[in-house]
């Protein structure tokens, strides 16, 4: 009897360790454990087992402003939101990931970061870097997904792809799961550059002349951060306001009751680029 007690809890024991082996991530653990479908390694290589299958895709949104990335194009520097999401055809809801951007040599593009709590970024061979899960995640319906952030590269990168793969579980270790086959998303840079992008843009201020408040209407612009800015013909600056554009048409109001009568300059900019517009003050 005592013999089998003390096989149960040895069996007991390293089952533990089993399981929680992979609490920092799988790859985490070795920098060699990349099952993204990067150079053919899948989640496949060890789960398997379900009558159920799963699917992956990736999704990109352009994170300051909230639209989705259509053109699969990305800006360099930009900050993007992206999210690998599978399906599963049954009611396996419990999964983990993998994800990692890489140039067309294979290393590492952009920087990623988590921004969930059971996410973690690791550093695997080769200086590629990778997401992953650092616990097992229970999504509440059939649609698993995973989303983090991605800071695009460099100009000059090129072509970057994603890699990725989601394995929903039933939670019993590796029997009874269905990893999805490999999936991928293909970027190219924008090279046009927003200089370019904003050569055919619309803005417009009025009134002008303007006594309290003076309107700006934009329209064609890049998305992004931008800085609208008056200032007096000396070259000092005397209005600042920092807005958000998100490629449809927009109007912005600027305050210059406070302003002393005479010409200005209204100076729209972002990354380099600016156009300056005068206007006269009463």
């Amino acid at each position: 009897m005592k013999k089998k007690v003390l096989l149960f809890s040895l069996s007991a024991l390293a089952g533990y360790f089993m399981l929680s082996s992979y609490s920092n991530g799988i790859g985490g653990q070795n920098p060699n454990n990349d099952y993204t479908g990067y150079n053919n390694a899948t989640c496949a290589n060890c789960h398997g087992g379900s009558s159920t299958t799963t699917t992956a895709s990736f999704s990109l949104v352009d994170k300051a402003t909230s639209q989705p990335v259509t053109n699969y194009m990305y800006t360099p520097g930009k900050v993007y939101t992206v999210t690998l999401k599978g399906v599963n055809s049954g009611s396996l809801y419990r999964f983990g990931f993998q994800a990692e951007p890489l140039t067309s040599t294979g290393t590492a593009a952009g920087t990623l970061t988590a921004t969930a709590s059971n996410h973690h970024v690791v550093t695997m061979n080769g200086g590629r870097m990778l997401i992953e899960n650092t616990s097992r995640i229970t999504a509440t319906a059939t649609n698993l997904a995973a989303t983090f952030d991605w800071t695009a590269p460099a100009s000059g990168t090129g072509p970057v792809t994603f890699y990725g793969e989601i394995n929903a579980t039933n939670g019993s270790g590796t029997n009874g799961d269905a990893p999805s086959p490999g999936t991928t998303m293909a970027l190219v840079e924008n090279t046009a550059g927003i200089e370019t992008v904003n050569n055919n843009a619309t803005i417009n201020i009025f009134p002008n002349p303007t006594i309290d408040n003076i309107n700006v209407s934009l329209e064609g612009l890049q998305s992004g951060n931008y800085t609208l800015a008056v200032y007096s013909l000396n070259g000092q600056q005397v209005v600042a306001k920092n807005i958000l554009v998100n490629g449809a048409k927009t109007c912005y109001q600027l305050h210059t009751a406070e302003l002393t009568t005479g010409m200005y300059q209204l100076v729209l900019s972002a990354d380099g680029w600016h156009k300056a517009i005068s206007f006269l003050k009463n």
